[in-house]
């Protein structure tokens, strides 16, 4: 048998509103996460976001240069390989079979440059049962991976216990999984309040509140501290839902990953909680100190949209609700900014200048940022985006930044919401602050002072319009006159803030 690059999956009892991120057929056809059932002359295709296989990414960053399909159903069914591209589509493999098969391998590198593989199931003669398929490589894998997952949370138990709980079920209590010994899980917990049953695979790791970063960071030393033991971590956020099968396709590319002179990271796009099968971000570019996503509102349904959402594009950062990094990143680059939360997944990326190998089918499922937001917020936002412009450049400087202040103190006040000018004005002035910031102030400490700033009430829209441009002048023009020097001292001092030895002490351990 060849090594599983990728299985067939069906969608969960939960999840039959997104049943075309997994097959099409019609609506006779029925299924259970045990297989499908397909009535006399019923045909399914699984040309899908989760189990179309989409060998160009294969191509260009693995050794895979030839792909086989195994399947088994009950019944007699004619299975075909097909291939999809833009001028069209056409049968590559063709048999009629029951039981078990395994069809002859499929030789990659002559196929076109943009394209995917599907498996077609026609019911020959009466109603049959699909039972699993998957595709295999009879290369065995060319590199030893192992992947500490870290999950960072804040008093949000019930999240993780879900997550955990499909994790063992699917990955560690599933002697077929093909990543059972390749994935262990750190959960790191912010809020102090969390209880779990640790074992071989799960890791507990109580943690000073020092937002996401700190979390996320604090995951990254422990990880790197295994070093002997792990190659990757895969940050996570605590609240997404996913299928196990993106973490199944993350490891194996990674077994079979090309060497590269940038390091490799596997990106996961999001897709949105209240609209499954429409993609927010696959990938980002922050420019001009603005992010702009990549792929948002595509509709991932039909074959011609999983084409487009796979081609190349030039990606700075992945965000982190699901990203794998390798923890040889860390010797070349050091550890993230403590930026407690927004934009550091940005400027670690920015600054590993890193290959990020995005495909179909490795996405999670996330709730709209907007349902999260709180105008606290706003602080993190624009003073990590000053912070990360200053390092990276991205097109942004005194100019952009003013510009920056000034629409967001205009937006304020059409909202409605005028707490937010008192939050950009502290973070400008605390950006301003260099370095000093972080290494002086408590994160824990200063983000409870922005919460309890954040129940004062605000200003009236007339109130804010006569008394906060005469608040602005000052800051502005000291973010004029300091920027430059400012820009300086955070580009000499990154070493220092992103060492081992300063988030030991940041984080009190």
């Amino acid at each position: 048998m060849g090594t599983v690059l990728s299985r067939i999956i069906l969608p969960g009892p939960d999840r039959t509103d997104r049943s075309a991120l997994y097959y099409h057929a019609d609506d006779a056809a029925t299924c259970d996460r045990d297989g499908m059932t397909i009535p006399a002359g019923g045909v399914v295709t699984f040309d899908s976001y989760f189990n179309g296989f989409f060998y160009p990414k294969y191509l260009r960053y693995t050794h895979v240069t030839g792909v086989s399909l195994r399947a088994e159903v009950e019944g007699e069914v004619l299975l075909s390989v097909r291939l999809f591209t833009q001028d069209g589509e056409r049968t590559l493999l063709e048999k009629r079979v029951s039981g078990e098969v395994h069809l002859p391998a499929i030789d990659l590198a002559p196929l076109p440059a943009e394209g995917m593989l599907y498996l077609t199931v026609q019911a020959a003669d009466g109603t049959v049962r699909f039972l699993r398929g998957q595709w295999e490589s009879d290369l065995p894998p060319v590199n030893g991976v192992k992947v500490a997952a870290v999950m960072c949370t804040y008093r949000r138990e019930d999240y993780v216990a879900r997550n955990l709980a499909q994790l063992r079920q699917t990955v560690w209590g599933d002697e077929n999984c093909p990543i059972r010994e390749a994935l262990d899980l750190f959960v790191v917990d912010n809020g102090r309040t969390l209880t779990l049953a640790e074992d071989d695979h799960v890791k507990l790791f109580p943690n000073r509140n020092c937002g996401g970063s700190g979390g996320f960071t604090r995951g990254l030393m422990e990880a790197y501290r295994r070093r002997d033991t792990y190659t990757h971590v895969l940050f996570m956020d605590d609240d997404i839902s996913f299928e196990t099968e993106a973490l199944v396709k993350t490891v194996q590319l990674l077994r079979y990953a090309k060497p590269s002179d940038r390091p490799l990271c596997v990106g996961g796009q999001m897709l949105l909680e209240d609209a499954p099968t429409v993609q927010y971000e696959a990938g980002a570019l922050f420019q001009k100190g603005r992010l702009r996503p990549m792929g948002q509102g595509l509709e991932l349904t039909g074959p011609a949209a999983l084409l487009a959402n796979e081609r190349e594009r030039r990606v700075q950062y992945n965000a982190w609700w699901y990203c794998c990094i390798p923890l040889g990143a860390v010797d070349m680059i050091g550890l993230p900014l403590p930026l407690f939360i927004k934009i550091d997944d940005v400027e670690y990326g920015l600054r590993m200048d890193a290959a990020f190998l995005l495909m179909n089918g490795i996405g999670v499922w996330h709730r709209r940022f907007d349902e999260k937001y709180s105008v606290h917020l706003e602080y993190y936002i624009k003073r990590n985006e000053l912070v990360t412009s200053a390092l990276h450049g991205s097109g942004a400087g005194v100019w952009p930044g003013l510009m920056k202040l000034i629409r967001g103190a205009g937006k304020a006040v059409l909202l409605g919401d005028t707490r937010a000018i008192g939050f950009l004005l502290r973070a400008y002035r605390d950006f301003l602050r260099g370095p000093d910031l972080f290494l002086e102030t408590d994160g824990e400490a200063l983000n409870e002072a922005l919460l309890a700033e954040m129940k004062k009430p605000g200003k009236s829209r007339l109130a804010s319009i006569l008394t906060d441009p005469i608040r602005l002048l000052p800051v502005m023009g000291a973010f004029v006159r300091g920027y430059k020097k400012v820009r300086a001292a955070y580009q000499a001092q990154l070493g220092e803030l992103t060492s081992l030895e300063f988030w030991e002490r940041y984080l009190g351990i």
